[in-house]
């Protein structure tokens, strides 16, 4: 596939079903972006995973400081 295609055939999906990703699956994607490169071979990421009741805490958190205006570090 040639680079034009693969951007002019992208889609981009931002409505998501409710039902739970299976932790394996979790787990294959976690492991296997571990070993994407990075520049300068720098890894410079950190990564949370909730999950259940922590995972709604954040999202109720995020969503009500969004309806209060915040926008985030660096904003």
């Amino acid at each position: 596939m040639r680079v034009s295609e693969a951007i002019n055939s992208r889609r981009s999906i931002r409505v998501f079903k409710p039902d739970p990703v299976p932790q394996s699956d979790i787990e294959w994607i976690i492991a296997s972006a571990s070993r994407a490169a990075s520049n300068g071979n720098l890894q410079p990421w950190k990564l949370y995973v909730t999950m259940g009741k922590a995972r709604q805490r954040l999202s109720t958190a995020i969503l009500k400081a969004m309806d209060d205006g915040d926008k985030g570090p660096g904003a």
